[in-house]
């Protein structure tokens, strides 16, 4: 005769999921025809099914009279929480949710996922089997581990390009901006060619028209046809 397995999760922690997952399908069914071509719906699509796979499992091991059922259930339970962690579920929905709130067009959505996903996190990690790995574990791991310092780099590999320094010692002598725009001119020579009235005025920008001189117009003859006509 086999033994009962212990539960799957405690009344307390089923509640609590069930929470959670109530957040998660609203969210689901309400933003699903606006945000279902996003990046990060990817990752929210797969947390909501696994959450909604082991609630399933939990009902049906809490409804299963045989022993030998209830062992399998609570094993596929486990294997589904196994794989959100070893695949780094929790981590991608992480960023994926921090993004929708920095973009800042849908801060009340990103910060409820959030929320919804440290609590989903913290139950399933406390399921019987499931262990977290611990960050004194993860120190000591990244401490075995072999650092490269700069002398492991061959020499052959030349530095970056950082410049030449300049110095700022001797005193440079800056031209005047007026001495440079002078322009000289030969006054002697341009009175020759131009007269006068035609020189460019220091503030016109176009050079005065000389006026023309008008002549006189000198009467034509009568003819016989004026004559007549008067």
């Amino acid at each position: 005769m086999t033994l009962a397995p212990p539960q799957i999760l405690s009344h307390n922690l089923v509640q609590r999921l069930e929470t959670e997952f109530g957040i998660l399908h609203l969210i689901y069914h309400r933003d699903h025809n606006q945000h279902h071509v996003a990046t990060w719906w990817k990752h929210f699509n797969q947390l909501h099914r696994n959450v909604r796979k082991i609630l399933r499992l939990t009902y049906e091991f809490n409804n299963e009279p045989k022993h030998k059922l209830k062992h399998k259930l609570k094993q596929e339970a486990l294997g589904i929480a196994r794989a959100m962690t070893k695949k780094r579920l929790f981590t991608r929905c992480h960023y994926s949710f921090s993004g929708i709130v920095a973009l800042g067009q849908f801060v009340g959505l990103g910060l409820t996922l959030t929320a919804s996903l440290s609590a989903i996190h913290s139950i399933i990690v406390s399921m019987d089997g499931i262990t977290q790995r611990s960050v004194s574990q993860t120190i000591k791991t990244l401490g075995n581990k072999d650092v490269v310092s700069k002398s492991d780099i061959p020499s052959s590999i030349p530095d970056d390009d950082i410049g030449e320094e300049v110095d700022f010692s001797e005193e440079t002598t800056i031209r005047s901006v007026e001495s440079d725009a002078t322009v000289h001119l030969d006054l002697h020579r341009l009175s020759s060619k131009i007269k006068p009235d035609e020189i460019i005025s220091a503030f016109d920008d176009k050079p005065r028209k000389r006026k023309k001189e008008k002549k006189p117009k000198e009467k034509r003859k009568k003819t016989a046809i004026d004559d007549i006509f008067g």
